[in-house]
Formats: structure tokens, sequence, C-alpha cells
């Protein structure tokens, strides 16, 4: 529509399918905003209300034969009266106070303007009192009435929290320790004015005690018996289980009877340890003569013996017993095996359900690629001291780890019985503080947390910024990590400390056949249930292929599965492929098995991240096959079909091109020139001979794939990038660029044995062949070599094509295409001097790649090329670019710090 919105005037009405490219209007195509057809609104009685209070609105135009709609933020009014001139509605009892805007909607007409009043709505937090006022020095249950409370709502007592058992919009339960006056806050009002009986005192003349507790503990969390008994018990009491650790985890019971002794039954309470908190109309009951604490002890048992998995894991381990979390707090649930943490599926207050973890130790990550994957890692942060500790590692520069001991030290614990294997560490010096003084200090590994060996030592290469150390060979692992001042404290000043590697059991050793033990852990109560899971290599597939490697969105693929250890029936086994299960299974051999794909999800924000491909074989029973680490499939959609575009035809000349987040495309075709090609999902080059041309390529956090390492393209691509020096710039990449910030770059050519050799015998002037000291038998006729100058004068390098090759006992004669001669002498010999020999040789090389990337055809002219740039803003490898055998020229951009070629 017209970006002009005069009023009671005719607009046009577009339609645009792309950037360059506008719909033709058949019929009418105008659209009127019209004076006449605006509802008004001129009156409002309130505009400061609670919630659950009724507003009345008048004005005009307000209602048709459509139920009017009244809009606080999200929330809709409910309407109890509507006319053309007057509304009554009521505010939810829901609405979480806050500053809002007022909008009323006529369906038929539209919003309505504000005309004289403000459209603007302050929703109040209403605090109108708390019960009981009189309370014992023991506390109380109190009740705090009013409006609009929620999940965010605070109370507090004489300054104290006042811990909330229970909230709804108009009543707060919460457990007072102290007197004092009552207030309420929240985000919004950090203070709310009671309207009612606000303070509370202390009185004791209505305390119950509690003299026994009996049991002091049970083994059966899932339902037991408390006997209570004391004084002063009533009808209204309420008995509460508070956790020792958190007051906040509380279990109520149910009371049989109404005095002492009283038999308070419980159900479903999780292992930990608690208090008793007795209410009698409030009041909380003193214990005296016993301690107040009770007990519910963890009990687990393999509910169905040990279980045989694969190394991969993804058998399930299912547990018995009493004191668990159950399926909607699962998570709180802890089970590791060996170390490692058992993933938990599902859980009720008497099992628990998880699926076993790869294991993973020194032996098992270096037998079966693909098993592990490297990760920061997490933990416990420790230093000299310890209150410092985690400014290490809290993602901010400003708050740094100082330390003024000549013994300083920082670091982490990764945990019991899991050890690390780094493959990387980043540090960085704190700000303003001069590099050089980090010389000397170290990184360190310890298997006790006592005894550190060095793993690297600072030297004085260290920098200002993230400063990165990779290991040259597999390191040992540890448990324990630590950055060491050493003898100075002139080097204990750390912005961030991070470690990256392999998080891996301590169970070191074969992986022939590993027992494990699954430790259940609860609240601080912990089982260990001994041989849980027995770990055999001899069970545990491989995948080491899949073809092809990407299919179609709409499923339907055939794919076929090539490995090692494939076995079950076709009934057990289990392919999926980026959590999307394979249709029609059919395990070949022990080598092979072929599936269909199923379809993707249509929406494309739910599909799985462009930078991730998880191929997963599951055999019911023994668990998950390892998949090599190179192995990837792709769900793509074809750059050539509608489908991919929304239904309209694919991008034109001029368009920019968005490739969103979880959209995989596959290139398929040539494309015209863009202006613009943004990659936030993939763009996959087809293994056909392609043209791409456009004026930037930016990729952020996706991916472009232009064949891979183990598999190169072998078609002919040709990438040309255009623009001059005053095209507009992108932040930090200028302009004639493909540029990454955040992702991975894959461009692979075909592989070339000898990229270059050096001349046998000496070419003469007019000479129409060449040969080579080395086999250079895969240089293609056609390609372009380059022989380098033997004189003084660099510039007598000459630039052939090659016509034809042959080789013979490990030599190579290169003829010269279209009757090409050599214009100057190319030297090839051994010269003596004295007792040495020194080989003097023109050097000759391969410059033809089936790959290419150019500038386009001012590019050298105006010495202002194509750039090829790689950022990663936090000085990490969240850029990963991997380029081999390909051609890039005319590129780089003369007299631009920082514009070179790649």
């Amino acid at each position: 529509m017209d970006e002009d919105m005069t009023i009671d005037v005719d607009h046009d009405v577009t339609v645009a399918t792309r950037i360059v490219e506008e719909s033709i209007c058949a019929g009418t195509c105008k659209f009127q905003f019209s004076t006449a057809m605006t509802p008004i609104v001129d009156s409002i009685d309130m505009t400061s209300m609670a919630p659950g209070d009724q507003v009345t609105i008048g004005g005009s135009l307000l209602k048709d034969s459509e139920e009017v709609i009244v809009e606080v933020g999200d929330y809709n009014l409910t309407i109890d009266s509507s006319s053309s001139t007057e509304i009554v509605a009521t505010l939810p009892t829901d609405v979480i106070p806050g500053n809002y805007t007022l909008r009323i909607r006529n369906p038929e007409k539209g919003y309505a303007q504000f005309d004289g009043v403000d459209s603007f709505m302050i929703v109040n937090l209403v605090h109108s009192g708390a019960t009981p006022t009189a309370i014992p020095d023991t506390g109380a249950l109190i009740t705090v009435s009013g409006k609009g409370f929620h999940d965010d709502v605070e109370v507090t007592v004489g300054g104290q929290p006042c811990l909330i058992r229970s909230i709804s919009s108009t009543e707060i339960v919460c457990r007072a320790s102290n007197a004092g006056e009552v207030l309420v806050s929240d985000p919004t009002y950090p203070s709310v004015s009671c309207t009612g009986s606000c303070t509370l005192t202390v009185s004791n003349a209505n305390q119950p005690t509690v003299t026994d507790i009996s049991p002091a503990s049970t083994s059966n969390g899932a339902t037991f018996t408390v006997a209570l008994t004391g004084t002063g018990f009533g009808a209204g009491t309420i008995v509460h289980l508070v956790s020792t650790d958190d007051a906040s985890i509380f279990y109520e019971g149910t009371p049989q009877g109404s005095t002492s002794p009283m038999n308070v039954d419980f159900t479903n309470v999780q292992a930990g340890d608690y208090t008793v908190d007795l209410a009698v109309d409030g009041h909380i009951g003193a214990v005296t003569g016993v301690d107040n604490l009770f007990s519910v002890e963890l009990t687990a048992s393999l509910t169905n013996g040990q279980v045989q998995s694969s190394i991969g894991g993804g058998v399930t381990v299912e547990i018995s017993g009493s004191g668990f979390y159950d399926d909607a707090e699962k998570e709180k649930n802890s089970v590791s095996i060996c170390g490692l943490p058992c993933d938990i599926t599902a859980s009720t207050p008497t099992s628990i359900e998880c699926t076993a973890p790869s294991f993973t130790n020194a032996q098992s990550i270096n037998q079966f690629d693909g098993l592990a994957d490297a990760s920061i890692l997490s933990g416990t942060w420790f230093a000299d001291d310890d209150d410092t500790a985690g400014n290490a590692a809290d993602n901010s520069l400003a708050n740094p780890y100082e330390s003024s001991s000549n013994d300083c030290f920082v670091g982490l614990d990764i945990g019991e019985g899991k050890v690390a294997q780094l493959t990387q560490v980043r540090y960085f010096p704190k700000i303003d503080t001069e590099a050089a003084k980090y010389n000397g200090a170290k990184i360190e590994g310890s298997e006790d947390g006592n005894n550190y060996d060095t793993i690297f030592t600072l030297d004085e290469n260290t920098h200002d910024g993230w400063n990165s150390w990779f290991p040259e060979s597999t390191p040992d692992s540890y448990r324990f990590f630590r950055f060491s001042g050493g003898d100075s404290s002139m080097n204990c000043a750390l912005a961030e400390l991070e470690f990256t590697g392999y998080v891996l059991s301590d169970r070191a050793g074969s992986v022939s056949s590993v027992f494990c033990e699954a430790l259940v852990e609860i609240n601080g109560k912990s089982e260990n249930l001994i041989n849980a899971v027995n770990y055999q290599s001899s069970l545990t597939p491989t995948v080491t292929a899949i073809s092809p490697e990407n299919g179609s969105v709409a499923g339907g693929t055939t794919v076929t599965l090539t490995g090692t250890g494939f076995s079950g029936d076709n009934s057990n086994t289990f392919v999926y492929i980026d959590g999307i299960e394979c249709t029609n299974i059919n395990v070949v051999s022990t080598e092979e098995i072929t599936c269909d794909t199923d379809a993707a999800p249509t929406d494309i924000a739910q599909r799985r991240d462009s930078l991730l491909s998880e191929i997963e074989v599951l055999i019911e029973d023994t668990g998950y096959a390892v998949v090599a680490s190179t192995v990837t499939f792709f769900y793509v959609d074809r750059w050539s079909e509608t489908s991919t575009w929304g239904g309209i035809s694919p991008p034109k000349e001029g368009d920019t091109v968005h490739i969103p987040a979880g959209q995989n495309i596959l290139l398929d075709t040539s494309v015209p020139k863009l202006g613009a090609l943004v990659i936030e999902g993939a763009l996959i080059f087809e293994d056909k001979d392609l043209t791409l041309d456009a004026e930037y390529i930016f990729i952020r956090n996706g991916r472009l794939q232009i064949g891979t390492w183990e598999n190169p393209i072998t078609s002919k691509i040709t990438i040309t990038i255009h623009g001059d020096k005053n095209s507009a710039h992108l932040p930090h990449f200028g302009n004639k660029v493909i540029g990454l910030r955040e992702g991975i770059m894959d461009i692979h050519g075909v592989k070339v044995d000898n990229t270059w050799s050096r001349l046998d015998t000496t070419a003469n002037v007019g000479a129409n062949s060449i040969v080579l000291l080395d086999d250079c038998g895969d240089w293609a006729v056609g390609s372009q070599i380059i022989i380098a100058s033997t004189d003084h004068d660099h510039y007598l390098s000459e630039e052939m094509t090659i016509g034809s090759v042959s080789v013979s006992g490990g030599k190579t004669t290169i003829t010269f295409a279209d009757g090409q001669t050599l214009k100057y002498k190319h030297y090839a010999g051994v010269q003596s001097f004295g007792g040495d020999t020194i080989e003097m040789r023109a050097e000759v090389g391969l410059l033809t790649r089936n790959v290419v990337i150019q500038g386009d055809s001012t590019s050298e002219q105006n010495q202002y090329g194509v750039h090829i740039m790689a950022f990663s803003p936090d000085g990490n490898d969240s850029s990963v670019t991997r380029v081999s055998y390909t051609e890039i020229r005319q590129s780089g951009q003369a007299f631009n710090l920082g514009r070179y070629s790649l």
C-alpha cells in the first residue's frame, strides 16, 4: 500500500512477490482510510484499576452486529454489555499488574481512535491485609489477600522473606518466620500500600507443640505415615515436610483426626531430609524434646537386572525404588553410568527409565571415530580465593579473577567419576594488564586436586584479548584443570578462562567388556547399583558412509548406510535422520542398511540447525551404532523448485536472497547475478557444472558447502563476486566479499596428488613440451600451468596450456596446446661447488582447479577483487573455514589492510 496514509482518499494496493517484481492488478485494487468508518472512544470512567474491576467506555460506532473486542495489552476483557455508544467490560483476574494500552476493535470497522481521552491504562497490584496478625515466635502460615498476585510477587515480613506455599491471583499463603510489617511487591510495584491489617505481632498464646515425631525416617517415600504427639492440635491443623536444603520445597500431609497423637499420611515425597511444620490456624508449633528432622531415604534397584550395551549406549536402564521425582520434575533425578549422565526419559515416584550414555574413555574415543564431541567443560570453579573463582567463567570481561597470593590459581573440577581430554584452552588476560607479565604462568592438570602436572607454560607470545592453545598430540586426561601463576602474583589476573575437550569416564582400559555402576542421586541421598551396564565393543555397530548425502524435505529418498556390525532384523532396527524416523527399514547384511526418509517439518523453524547433522542407528536391546564424524545427511530444498521460494519462481537477477536458519538449499542450477546472498541456513552445491554470481555472499551462523574433504566436488564450479570500491560496505567485512561470521564454509575441489613439480631437464626457447621430475598424470588436458623464471628477472615466468600428458618412469611429459612454445629458457640441472652439490630447477605449478572463486572482469584493472573473510566475534573457533584444491583469482583489494584473497 502507498506509504502516504492520508485519510478519505483512495490508495493503491500492490503485492510485491520479490524485491524487483510487483504484481499486476486485474480488478479493483484501492483501499481507503475512512473517517466515517472509524470507531471513536471519547470517555472512560477509570484509567487506573485492579484485576477483576469493571470499566465503562463511551463513544460512537463501537459496535455493529459482531461483538466488540476490548483488549488491555494481550488480555481480552469480558464484555458485560455493549452497544454502538457504550461498552461495559470486566478486566480478567489474572492480569499481571503494569502499564498497558487499551484497544477497542469493532470487527466490522477496525480499531477505535481515542478522542480527548488517553488509551493508557494502569493495572494495579492490591494488598488488602494478612491473617493471622498475632503469631508465635516459631512463625506462622499467613494468608495475604489482594488482587493481581502472580508468580513474580514477593512477600516480606519485618524485612525477611515470607516463603510462599501457595499463590492465586487473590490470595497468597506463605510461611513467616518473624513478626513485623507485611509487604507485597513485584518488579512493577516495588512496594504496595496495604489497605487492611498488615502488621504481625508476636504472641505464643495459641502456639501448638510437638513433642514426638515417629518414626524419624522412612525408606518408602511413595506412601508413609508420621505420628505426631503434642498439644494444641485442632481441626485446622496443616502439616508440611519442609526440605532442609531448600525451604521452598515442601510436601503437605493429610492429618487423620484433629487430636494428639495425630497420624499424618504422606505420598510421593522425594528422598531428602526434612523438618516438620505443624500449623494450627496458621500458628506454627514448637518442636520440643525431639530433633525436628525427618529423613526420606532413597531406595533403588535394577528392575530387570544388568543390561548389555554397545559402546554407543542407547539401551534403556530401568530402576525401581522410592523417593524419585515424577515425570514433571524428572530432571531433578540424577543417574550416572560410570560417571557419565544417563538421560532420564521417564520417571514416577517409584521408577526411573534412562538411556545409557555412550561409554567414552581415552581408549574408546580413539577406537571409534565419532563417538564423542568436544565441548566447553563445566563443573565447579575453585581458586586460592574461592570467592572470586567464578569470575573467571562469568562471561564478563569487566569482572576478572584476581589474586595477590604468590601461590595464586583458578581452575575447574569437572566432577567425580569423570576426566577430560583437552582440545583447546582459551584465556583472556585482565584488561589493561601488561601481557608480558603472564610469561611463566602455567596451565596444569591433576587427577586428585593435589598433585598437578604442567600441560603448557605461557610465554612471551601471550597477548591482549583471547589467547588459544591447542595440543600438538593427544594429551593426558585429568579431572582438575587450573591456571597457576607459579610463584608470582604479577600474573594472577584473568578476565576469562575456558577449557574445551572430551568429557570421559575415569574408567581407563580396554573397551572389549566394561562393567559400569549406576549411581542414583536425589537431594543428597544416593544408591550405587553395581554392574548395572556391561558395555561391549563386540556389540557396537559402526556407520562409515551414507548415500546419497542429501534428500528432499518431502521425504521419500532411499538411503544406504554402510558400516559394520549391523545385526537383528528389520523390526528391531531403527534409523533416525535429524530426529526423523526412517521407514521401510531393510537390514541387507551386517554391512548395509537401506531405508526411506520421512518428510522434514514444513515449518522451517522446527528443522534442525543447518550446522548440525544427526544420524542415529538404534538396534533394540544392544544400543546405538557409532556414526563416523564424516557421515552427514541434509534435508534440502532445491534452488530450481518453486516450492523452495513459497510458490514463486526462483530468484532473478538483482534479487537479494535470504536462506533462513533451518533451511538447507541445494544449488542445482546456475544463478544470475544476485545483489546479496545471506545464508543463515545452508547452501549446498550439487555436483554439476554451476555458476553463481553475486555482489556479496554472507554466511551468519550458517553453512556454505561446496564438497567436503572426504567427498570433494568433481564438476566445474565458478563463483564470481561483483563490485568496486564504491559499493556499499558491510561492517567489518567490507564489500565484494564472501564473509563468514560464525558457521562453516567448506570449499573443496578435486584433489591433485602433486600441485607443483620441477623440471627434469632444461626447457629451451621454442620448446613445445617440458619434462617434470614427478608423476603428474592427474594434471588435466586444458589446464593452465606456470613455469617459474630461472633468470634474475622474475617476470620471465610463463603460463602455458596443457595439450597432452604422459607419464613414464615416474616422470611426466607435458606437451603444450595450440602450438604454444616457450619464449624463455627455464633451467634444470645440478651444480657442484667444492664438495657440495646444489639442485637448481624451475618450479612448475598447476594453476587450474575445478572450483574457481573470482572477482569480476573489472578486478584486475581496478586492483579491487574478491576477498574471502572469516570472523569469530568472540575470538573462538565458531567460524570454521576449510578450503582445499580451489582456485582463487582476481582477488585481493589493493591498499586495504586485511582485504586479502583469503
